[in-house]
């Protein structure tokens, strides 16, 4: 609620943002509504910016045309019940009525896609793509999940969007700063081997000051609780994490660790080991220039 200007945000389908005048609360309109393709992951409201995180995964659906098999199915089923190397055309056989078909999987047939996210609006009747080749960021391949991960600045006062900006990969944790948006990822690094496996955070840097702009994207060990477990001080990231020994379930071991990020994301330190063997996070707080971290297990 800002400036007679009640925001509702909502997900099904897609997200969906609302916006209301509530000047005269007897009256009540609505002033747009925002249809966004992807999911809700959160927003800040900054002034009078409302800055939108979206995670949109790109969706094509096809259909496989049937191909009628004139073939005997009691010869089939005798060749299989043994065992045997039947014909190619016993296998993945089908049957319709009296008819026996095969799907033709070498000549799909699109019935829709959507590879980027769109944005609508009722004000204006807009509907275009959210986002363009030159404010869309992929990193090393190794490091991209197939979804897309996009930020939205809408302006209040006029209802309008007035900039996206989005990158290859996901988001787990948000943190706005008064000058940065960090999101933050925990997914596995897909490089990494079963033996060698560990577990990292993956930090995408934006600021929103003249506009969305991509600043840096960096990483470290283990993965983060929520948005308390970062902090900006003096251009200086400070983030917590966790390491957990086993990515196969989240037990109560793990190590963790305070580190301090450039503006670039580059690490300039880092501490370890903090709290007794077998404890991980359970709460972090900034306050200046002190971190508290509370581990338990």
């Amino acid at each position: 609620l800002r400036n007679n200007r009640l925001i509702l945000i909502g997900s099904g389908n897609e997200m969906q943002v609302r916006m209301y005048d509530v000047s005269d609360i007897k009256n009540i309109t609505l002033i747009n509504e925002f249809s966004i393709s992807g999911n809700y992951k959160n927003s800040r409201l900054v002034g009078d910016r409302l800055l939108l995180i979206s995670s949109f995964y790109p969706s094509v659906q096809v259909e496989y045309p049937k191909i009628k098999i004139d073939i005997d199915r009691e010869v089939c089923n005798d060749n299989l019940s043994d065992f045997g190397f039947a014909d190619v055309l016993c296998y993945f056989l089908y049957d319709e009525g009296s008819e026996s078909y095969q799907y033709d999987y070498e000549n799909p047939i699109v019935v829709s896609e959507q590879y980027l996210p769109t944005i609508k609006d009722t004000l204006s009747g807009m509907d275009k793509t959210l986002i363009a080749p030159e404010n869309f960021y992929a990193s090393l391949k190794s490091d991209q999940a197939p979804n897309i991960t996009a930020i939205t600045e809408i302006d209040i006062n006029s209802s309008t969007m007035v900039d996206s900006i989005a990158y290859l990969g996901s988001t787990s944790t948000e943190d706005v700063s008064q000058k940065a948006l960090y999101l933050v990822s925990s997914e596995y690094p897909f490089y990494s081997s079963f033996e060698s496996y560990q577990p990292q955070s993956l930090i995408y840097k934006f600021s929103y000051e003249n506009g969305l702009t991509f600043n840096a994207k960096g990483s470290v060990k283990g993965e983060v609780l929520n948005q308390f477990s970062l902090s900006e001080s003096k251009d200086i990231l400070r983030i917590a994490t966790t390491e957990f020994w086993s990515w196969q379930s989240r037990d109560q071991s793990g190590l963790n660790s305070l580190y301090i990020l450039s503006d670039t994301l580059n690490e300039l330190g880092e501490i370890t080991g903090l709290g007794n063997a077998g404890e991980q996070i359970k709460s972090v707080r900034f306050v200046g220039d002190r971190a508290y971290v509370v581990t338990f297990r």
